[in-house]
């Protein structure tokens, strides 16, 4: 049964409609009735019925007015609106306000009944299409480890585009953690011939592992091995945190299922979408399992030894992330990062030529994020920018010089982001000013209009006009509906309606609560004042 609501200020209308319906059979229970709109907010606030059925013209809240309120409130609950006059507007205002019918007075039984059994289909209709959706969205969720499993292994393969990994980890509701990702791979040592469920378990074992640090997954590769992604937010972290859960891994492996495991891990790499790396490094630290024997954890540096370690080069990481400070307008995380590298560069065992070359890629890589953001580099390195790069004979004035452009950066970012927030704001106060009488202009709509966060908006916003959103939209119905009471003869719900309030009494209260008087005695006073 649907329950179903009856308003109309017409007591004979209103009983008439309520007694000479067989509801029952025609699949409905009657909720009750209600002699206006305002009584009927109460009743379906309290106990939201399936349909209601309204007059439109009624005194205090009008039909119109109630199915914008039930479309904001109540999206599920189906209108079906009555009125005795035959006009056109009456009708288009309904269907915006997503009204199932719109019926002329009198109605007869018959034409009422085919209506209702007309709303009692497409409510069957709705019903099936959520019990549909649910049963797809019981179906994905089963299938959820699934297709997480297989993304996350195509991820590792570099079967995916970077930029598409954020969005498809996204879609599976999986953790998107852009900072320091490091990979482990577990493996038990000895497993019989199809013994499944021992593989099954240690995976099991891994999963709640890698929850229960917060900040980790765990799936499954097609050999059945174990494989847990850890993120932190620095490399060290990451690294412990890594093989914290390869020791949880083995340990809970041995006491629960009296087996050994042994895992490789890899070194941290910048974001999941280079996770990949981080894998294979892991496999070929588990690789070596074959030589030092069973239960073992292996980090890819015992593969690698201290000596290769030490040789390298500065990792490009670093200076990856003195250019991504600097494009966000961060000098001291900039400087901090051309620090480290700086410090990095000083202690592995690097020619003069390596640090030579990193510094001539870190000036290509500022030009290019500078390029991609907007700022031309002459306003901030100069017109030969690798001609003074050349000149510079110490690791101390590489510093000096890039951290200058990294204030320089800052600067012209700082400006950009003023500029871009004035426009923002100044566009934001046209455009409430322009359609402040629409009773549906929200703060949701503005930012869509200047596409825009309200995160963002609301602060910049308030800055620039001293208000919040609410206030100042109030604000300029307020000064509007002043300007009508001092010059219109309308009645007060005409200027309710006028400056984007659906209901007159909350009108009046707002209107006291700004100017201390209600709009009959500010109209008064106008008068007598003139």
């Amino acid at each position: 049964m649907y329950r179903i609501l009856i308003i109309d200020d017409e007591p004979v209308v209103r009983e008439g409609i309520a007694e000479n319906i067989d509801w029952q059979a025609l699949g409905f229970e009657l909720a009750g009735t209600c002699r206006d709109g305002r009584e009927a907010m109460d009743a379906i606030e309290s106990n939201p019925p399936d349909v209601i059925l309204s007059d439109i013209c009624m005194p205090f809240v009008d039909g119109l007015e109630l199915a914008s309120f039930v479309a904001d409130r109540f999206p599920s609950t189906r209108t079906i609106l009555l009125t005795g006059f035959d006009e056109f507007e009456y009708a288009q205002e309904a269907v915006k306000l997503r009204v199932h019918s719109f019926l002329l007075k009198p109605i007869t039984p018959d034409e009422l009944k085919n209506e209702l059994r007309a709303v009692r289909e497409a409510l069957d209709a709705q019903q099936t299409r959520e019990e549909q959706l649910e049963r797809v969205r019981l179906q994905l969720q089963e299938s959820l480890p699934v297709l997480r499993e297989r993304l996350l292994n195509r991820i590792l393969h570099g079967e995916i585009i970077k930029s598409e990994v954020p969005h498809r980890l996204a879609s599976l509701d999986l953790p998107i953690d852009l900072k320091w990702c490091a990979c482990l791979v577990c493996d038990p040592d000895t497993i019989e011939a199809g013994d499944e469920l021992a593989e099954l378990a240690v995976q099991t074992i891994a999963e709640e592992v890698a929850l229960a640090t917060g900040s980790a997954f765990a799936f499954a590769t097609p050999r059945a091995r174990a494989v847990v992604v850890v993120a932190a937010d620095t490399m060290q972290i990451a690294t412990g945190l890594a093989l914290s859960c390869a020791e949880s891994i083995a340990e809970r492996a041995a006491s629960e299922l009296g087996l050994t495991v042994s895992a490789g891990i890899g070194s941290p790499v910048r974001g999941v979408t280079e996770i990949g790396i981080s894998y294979e490094e892991a496999r070929t630290a588990l690789d070596q399992r074959l030589v030092l024997g069973p239960n073992q954890i292996i980090g890819i540096e015992h593969v690698r030894g201290p000596e290769s370690q030490a040789s390298r080069p500065p990792r490009r990481t670093t200076s990856s992330a003195f250019v991504a400070a600097l494009k966000s307008g961060k000098d001291a995380e900039a400087i901090g990062a051309l620090n480290r590298l700086v410090d990095e560069a000083s202690t592995v065992d690097a020619t003069r030529e390596d640090i030579e070359t990193l510094m001539h890629r870190l000036l290509a890589d500022i030009i290019d994020a500078l390029e991609a953001i907007g700022i031309d580099y002459r306003e901030t390195i100069g017109e030969t920018p690798f001609d003074r790069l050349g000149r510079i004979k110490t690791l101390s004035d590489y510093v000096r010089w890039f951290s200058e452009i990294a204030e320089q950066v800052q600067g012209l970012l700082a400006r950009n982001r003023d500029q871009h927030s004035r426009s923002k704001a100044v566009e934001a106060e046209e455009y409430i000013r322009a359609h402040f009488s629409d009773r549906t202009l929200s703060l949701t709509r503005v930012c869509q209009e200047l596409a825009i966060s309200k995160s963002y908006f609301s602060p910049l916003f308030k800055a620039h006009t001293g208000m919040t959103f609410v206030e100042f939209l109030t604000a300029v119905r307020m000064d509007r509906a002043r300007e009508l009471l001092a010059s219109q003869d309308q009645k007060t719900y005409e200027i309710a309606r006028a400056v984007g309030f659906g209901d007159p009494h909350y009108f009046s209260l707002t209107f006291r609560k700004q100017t201390g008087l209600s709009p009959t005695e500010y109209r008064a006073q106008v008068k007598e004042a003139s």
